[in-house]
C-alpha cells in the first residue's frame, strides 16, 4: 500500500471518528436486548448495529449521526426493517455474505444525502432512518431495503456490483441505453412507478442496468409496490422477460427463493427458465 492509501485511510477514520461523535459525550447505545434485533440476529447470524463498533472503515466517505437512546424515530424504522428483512430466506444472507446492518441518521456520502449505503468490500449495509414519509406503513423506506440489499447480492453472485449482464441487456429495446448511474439521478420523482418506456417501472430504472434490475427485485418483495408495477409487467412484454430472468437467475442459485417468488411469476403467467440458460455466466464468477 503506497504511503498516499495509508494517508487517505487515516483521514478517512478521523472523520468517521469526529463525525461519530467520538470527539464529545458518547451517546447512550440504544438497548441491545430489543426483541426484533434479537430475532434478526439470531435468524441470519449477523450484527443489527447503531455505530461502527467492529465494522472496518468503509471506502466511501460517509457522513451520519448516531441515534439517541431509546429514539421513537428508530423503533418505528425497526419495526418495518424487521417487517421487510424477516421476508428473505436465511439462504440468501449466507450466500449474500452480509455481516453487519448498520442503522444511522442524515446519512450522507460526501455532501449526497443517501437513504442506505452498501459496503462491497466489508459485507455491511447502511440504511438511513431519518425518512418517515408515508408514516406509518412508509412504503418507499420498505422498497428502499429491498433494493440496496440487492446491491449486494449483484456483486456476490457476479463479482461486481455493477455487472453488465448481458442477457439483461438483450431484453432492453433496440438502441436503448443506460444514463450515468443511480448516484447521478436525486430527484424523488424518478422513484415513482410510471411505467416511462417498455421495460422499466420508472426513471429510476433507466440510469443504470444495476439499479434497474434491483428496483425489479425490490418490487417483488414489497407488497404495495407489486400492487402499482404487476399491472405495468401484465402488459409489457419486456418487464415479463425481465422479471422471469430475475428470478430465475436467482432462484438457480438459491433455492430456497422459489416460495417467496415463484407466485410473483404465476401471477402474471410466467414460469422459471431452466437454469442451464445461465448457469455458465454464473459460475465464472
Amino acid at each position: 500500500m503506497s504511503y498516499i492509501s495509508v494517508y487517505r485511510s487515516f483521514i478517512t477514520a478521523l472523520s468517521l471518528w469526529i463525525l461519530a461523535g467520538c470527539a464529545s459525550a458518547p451517546l447512550p447505545p440504544v438497548p441491545k436486548d430489543d426483541q426484533k434485533i434479537q430475532q434478526l440476529a439470531a435468524k441470519y447470524q449477523l450484527a443489527v448495529q447503531f455505530n461502527l463498533d467492529n465494522i472496518s472503515v468503509s471506502p466511501w466517505d460517509l457522513r451520519f449521526s448516531l441515534h439517541q437512546h431509546d429514539s421513537p424515530q428508530l423503533q418505528l424504522y425497526l419495526r418495518l426493517f424487521h417487517e421487510e428483512f424477516h421476508k428473505l430466506p436465511p439462504a440468501l444472507i449466507q450466500k449474500v455474505n452480509l455481516k453487519h446492518i448498520v442503522l444511522l441518521q442524515q446519512l450522507t456520502v460526501a455532501e449526497q444525502p443517501r437513504l442506505a449505503v452498501p459496503d462491497y468490500v466489508h459485507e455491511v449495509l447502511y440504511y438511513d432512518t431519518s425518512d418517515t414519509r408515508g408514516m406509518p406503513y412508509m412504503p418507499h423506506q420498505r422498497h428502499v431495503v429491498h433494493h440496496e440489499f440487492y446491491h449486494m447480492l449483484e456483486q456476490q453472485f457476479y463479482g461486481s456490483a455493477y455487472y453488465r449482464d448481458p442477457l439483461w441487456q438483450q431484453l432492453n429495446p433496440i438502441g436503448f441505453q443506460y444514463g450515468n448511474g443511480g448516484a447521478t439521478v436525486r430527484d424523488p420523482k424518478v422513484a415513482k412507478f410510471s411505467h416511462p418506456a417498455p421495460g422499466f417501472i420508472n426513471h429510476y430504472a433507466m440510469s443504470g442496468l444495476e439499479e434497474d434490475k434491483a428496483e425489479l427485485w425490490a418490487v417483488l418483495w414489497t407488497t404495495h409496490a407489486w400492487a402499482a408495477v404487476q399491472p405495468m409487467v401484465a402488459r409489457d412484454k419486456i418487464l415479463q422477460r425481465k422479471v422471469q430472468l430475475l428470478v430465475s437467475q436467482l432462484v438457480c442459485q438459491v433455492p430456497e427463493l422459489v416460495d417467496p417468488l415463484l407466485p410473483r411469476l404465476q401471477s402474471v403467467s410466467l414460469n422459471l427458465l431452466p437454469c442451464d440458460r445461465f448457469a455458465a455466466a454464473a459460475q465464472s464468477y
